[in-house]
């Protein structure tokens, strides 16, 4: 009869949380990078449309017209601060499933070890029966020679 880990339905279970605990990490950097992505795109739109009002501004422009752009801008500015926010929160997420994933990883690591200690032991004893089978198979031939 080859080695059975007694834990072993504890051992998938870890397996399983650990999975999980990583795939929500993976999908809390995903979310982090998405809104760091928005924020830059929503700068770079407030970068452009300063440098066209500027321009506009050079050529000459109706102050109707400026008074859209400036609100247009406030507008974008008032966007980034909530992603912003929104990036501060996803951060936090972040932080905490990566505390979840260590912890899962910790579990698992934990009863893993616990099998190598019971491979190793069953492996030990296997090895002794062994040679208490060889000891007496020599020990019968011994005698039946005498």
């Amino acid at each position: 009869m080859g080695f059975r880990f007694r834990f072993e339905t504890l051992l998938k279970v870890r397996k399983i949380r650990e999975d999980l605990a990583l795939q929500e990490f993976s999908k809390a950097q995903r979310r982090l990078k998405d809104l760091e992505n928005i924020k830059n795109m929503k700068a770079s739109q407030t970068a452009d449309i300063r440098m066209q009002l500027m321009e506009h501004m050079n050529a000459g422009i109706k102050p109707f017209e400026v008074d859209s752009y400036h609100a247009y801008i406030t507008r974008l500015e008032t966007e980034i601060e909530q992603v912003e926010k929104l990036i501060t929160q996803a951060g936090r997420q972040l932080e905490t499933k990566r505390h979840e994933l260590l912890k899962a990883k910790k579990e698992l690591k934990a009863i893993e070890r616990l099998k190598e200690i019971d491979s190793e032991r069953y492996r030990q004893r296997e090895q002794k029966l062994d040679m208490r089978f060889m000891d007496e198979l020599a020990i019968q031939r011994y005698g039946s020679r005498q």
